[in-house]
């Protein structure tokens, strides 16, 4: 299911179970650099790991397309390999 974020107003932090916060992530994400950013998204290089995503709300059509994909593809990953 897509949520559109700039509808809802809601910000979005989703962590994969292998995870683990030592403390608390949002005062890292509310400072800068991190609070200038619409999407923060755990990199693999060269992809991006979906084991941390953040997602502010409003955020641009841009972010709402790397997120549609992000999904798309680990989808067909996981379900077509």
């Amino acid at each position: 299911m897509i949520i559109q974020l700039s509808t809802t107003g809601l910000n979005v932090l989703q962590t994969d179970t292998d995870v683990v916060w030592f403390t608390d992530p949002y005062p890292a994400l509310y400072s800068h650099p991190l609070a200038q950013q619409a999407l923060i998204i755990q990199k693999d290089l060269p992809f991006a790991n979906a084991g941390v995503i953040y997602a502010r709300a409003g955020a641009g059509s841009g972010s709402a397309w790397v997120l549609h994909e992000l999904q798309a593809r680990i989808a067909t990953f996981s379900f077509q390999p």
